[in-house]
C-alpha cells in the first residue's frame, strides 16, 4: 500500500486544478495516484432514501466500468455508496476528505478508506496533516472535490444539504452540474428540485452522463444502463418519519411565501405553542426581507444547532418561511403570536430602515445556493 505524501504548489506533482483556485489550496496530502482520466464527482445527502443510495452505487459502478474515476467526499450516505460502487467493479475512486491525513472523519469509515487505498483508489487530504474535522473544513473540502472533477452529479439533496454547497462550487468553477431527477412528491429531495429549477441538468439515465463525456454514443440505451427507481408508494397511510416531516415543513413554508395576497394567511394549528427562548431571539432579529442563515446565527449569537431547531419550530408555526434557498423571513401569519405573549404588540412593525437595508442585497441572495451551511455548522467533532 502506498504511503501518504505531502505536496505543495511548487512541487510538479501538485494537482494544477488546485493550484489554479483563488485562493489556491496551500498543500495537499495524497495516498495513491492522481492519474489522468475523466473524473466525475458523485455527491448527496448523508441520509439518502434506499433508492437514491442504490442509484449512486450503480451509477458509480457504471462510470468505473467505462474508465471514469469516481470522486466523492467520503461522507456517510451517497458519498460512501459512490465509493463502494466504483470499488465493486474494480474501478478507481478518489476520496477527498475534510481532515488532514492524521485524522479520520467519519470514524466509522476508516475501513472504507483502507479499502480505497488498497484497491486502486486514492485518498486526498487538502489540509495540513494535523487538521481535524470542523464546520470550517467541509466547504473547502467540497471546493477541492469539485475543482478536481470534470462533472458533478447530485444524487439526492434535501434542505439543508452539503451537496448544495458542492453545486454552488460547480457553478463557480464552471463544471457541468447534473441532478438525478427526483420524485416530485418527496420533499427529502427538496434541494435537488431547487437545483433543477435553477438550471441544473436533469439526469434520468446513467449513460446520459457517459455520453456527455464522449464515452458512449448519444441516444443509445441498453440493458447495462441505469435509471432512477420510483420509490414504492405504500397503499395504506403511514406516519411520517421525522426527516420527512421536517422536509415537508420547509417546503410548505416556502410555498406559502408565494401564495396569492387574496388568500387568508395560515394561522398556527398549535394554539398551546410555547416558544423557547431561542425561538423568541430568532424571531426578534428576523425581518420581512430574507436573511441568510449565517446572518441569523451572527445576529442571535446562538449555536448553529439551536438556530436550526428554532427555524424548524418557527416554520411549523407559520412564523418564518424560507426563500431564497438558505434564507428565512417573517411570514404574514406571525401576527397571531402577539396574543400568545410570544412578542410585544408593537413587534409586528419590521421598520422601513431594516426593509431598505435588505432590498440592496436581495439580488445577491437569489444567486446563492448554500443551504448546506446550516447542516455543516451543526457538525460536532469528526464525522
Amino acid at each position: 500500500m502506498n504511503t501518504p505524501h505531502r505536496l505543495t504548489p511548487d512541487d510538479p506533482r501538485f494537482p494544477s486544478r488546485l493550484a489554479d483556485l483563488d485562493p489556491p489550496v496551500a498543500e495537499v496530502t495524497v495516498q495513491g495516484q492522481l492519474g489522468p482520466g475523466w473524473v466525475v464527482a458523485i455527491v448527496g445527502t448523508r441520509e439518502p432514501t434506499p433508492e437514491a443510495e442504490t442509484f449512486a452505487h450503480d451509477l458509480a459502478a457504471l462510470c468505473a466500468l467505462h474508465g471514469v474515476i469516481v470522486a466523492s467526499g467520503g461522507a456517510l450516505g451517497i458519498d460512501a455508496a459512490a465509493h463502494r460502487g466504483a470499488l465493486s467493479v474494480g474501478g478507481c475512486t478518489w476520496a477527498v476528505l475534510p481532515t488532514g491525513c492524521d485524522h479520520v472523519a467519519p470514524e466509522e469509515h476508516a475501513p472504507l478508506y483502507e479499502r480505497i487505498a488498497a484497491e486502486n483508489g486514492t485518498l486526498i487530504w487538502p489540509f495540513p496533516c494535523t487538521t481535524v474535522a470542523h464546520p470550517s473544513t467541509y466547504f473547502p473540502r467540497n471546493r477541492a472535490l469539485v475543482a478536481l472533477s470534470d462533472a458533478v452529479v447530485v444524487v439526492q439533496a434535501g434542505i439543508p444539504s452539503g451537496a448544495l454547497n458542492a453545486a454552488k462550487h460547480a457553478r463557480t468553477l464552471e463544471r457541468p452540474l447534473w441532478v438525478v431527477s427526483p420524485p416530485a412528491w418527496d420533499m427529502r429531495y427538496a434541494g435537488s428540485l431547487d437545483l433543477l429549477e435553477r438550471g441544473a441538468r436533469p439526469l434520468t439515465r446513467g449513460k446520459q452522463l457517459l455520453a456527455s463525456l464522449g464515452l458512449v454514443p448519444r441516444g443509445r440505451s441498453g440493458q447495462s444502463d441505469i435509471q432512477p427507481r420510483e420509490p414504492t408508494r405504500p397503499t395504506r397511510r403511514r406516519r411520517r418519519t421525522k426527516e420527512e416531516g421536517q422536509a415537508a415543513l420547509l417546503f410548505n413554508a416556502t410555498g406559502s411565501s408565494h401564495a396569492s395576497t387574496d388568500q387568508k394567511a395560515p394561522t398556527s394549528p398549535h394554539k398551546s405553542f410555547v416558544p423557547t427562548a431561542e425561538a423568541q431571539a430568532l424571531f426578534r432579529v428576523a425581518e420581512s426581507m430574507p436573511l441568510h442563515i449565517d446572518e441569523l446565527i451572527n445576529r442571535t449569537q446562538l449555536p448553529a444547532a439551536a438556530v436550526s431547531t428554532a427555524l424548524l419550530t418557527l416554520a411549523l408555526e407559520n412564523v418564518l418561511v424560507e426563500g431564497p434557498s438558505g434564507s428565512f423571513r417573517r411570514a404574514d401569519a406571525y401576527k397571531h403570536l402577539s396574543s400568545l405573549n410570544f412578542l410585544p404588540k408593537d413587534a409586528e412593525n419590521d421598520g422601513e430602515d431594516a426593509r431598505s437595508r435588505r432590498v440592496a442585497r436581495q439580488g445577491e441572495d437569489d444567486q446563492e445556493v448554500s443551504g448546506g451551511y446550516l447542516r455543516g455548522r451543526r457538525i460536532e467533532g469528526p464525522r
